[in-house]
């Protein structure tokens, strides 16, 4: 799709396996509406919403809220991508910190995507649920150029503050105003790097 402005307010609830999987460049999503997305239960790990190849497009607003078995969102695109995929002003995370997401709550695997002002909550509380990949951070960046900055995170009861926030096995992440929320941290939240680039500032600690 090209060209594409959604408006309005959207709300999609109890709406099982990735009901939107989006293609193309040049679109403003959500940028005059919202959206409201949620699943509880069993899905597979499955995203809640894929951006394949996705350029030069603002996304905002959205409200993702993937509990038990989903993930909120999957980036992914080639080597030629454009860059350019903004998402500003969104929630993804579980429910509460007692009814959480199991597993990674973004996953990068290419393209060039930023996030700002973002709210991540209530991820990792047993990624041991999933067998298709080993989720070890709420943003995992395996490929392509993630921009992470001004995000609000809060820990679910079962995940321990040494979870990354972000975890970078591939590709690059910027990484900075990453600051905790919900009382319940012993620590700076933790960004890792096992490969690929890793460039983060004074507000998390990098293991």
């Amino acid at each position: 799709m090209t060209l594409v402005t959604t408006k309005g307010s959207w709300t999609c609830v109890a709406v099982q396996d990735t009901q939107f999987s989006l293609r193309g460049s040049d679109n403003f999503l959500w940028v005059a509406g919202d959206m409201n997305y949620a699943w509880s239960g069993a899905n597979g790990g499955k995203y809640l919403m894929r951006f394949s190849h996705v350029t030069k497009s603002a996304v905002r607003n959205l409200y993702l809220t993937a509990r038990g078995g989903s993930r909120p969102l999957l980036v992914e695109a080639g080597a030629s991508h454009q860059g350019g995929l903004d998402f500003t002003d969104c929630v993804f995370e579980g429910n509460n910190a007692n009814d959480p997401a199991m597993g990674a709550l973004i996953v990068v695997k290419g393209g060039g995507v930023s996030f700002t002002n973002t709210k991540l909550n209530f991820g990792m509380a047993r990624p041991t649920d999933f067998t298709d990949q080993r989720d070890t951070a709420l943003i995992m960046v395996k490929g392509g150029t993630a921009l992470i900055t001004n995000t609000w995170t809060c820990r679910a009861t079962a995940t321990a503050s040494s979870v990354p926030v972000v975890a970078v096995t591939g590709g690059a992440a910027y990484v900075s105003r990453i600051l905790c929320a919900g009382g319940n941290w012993a620590d700076k939240p933790v960004a890792t790097r096992t490969a690929g680039v890793l460039i983060a500032d004074e507000t998390v600690t990098v293991a």
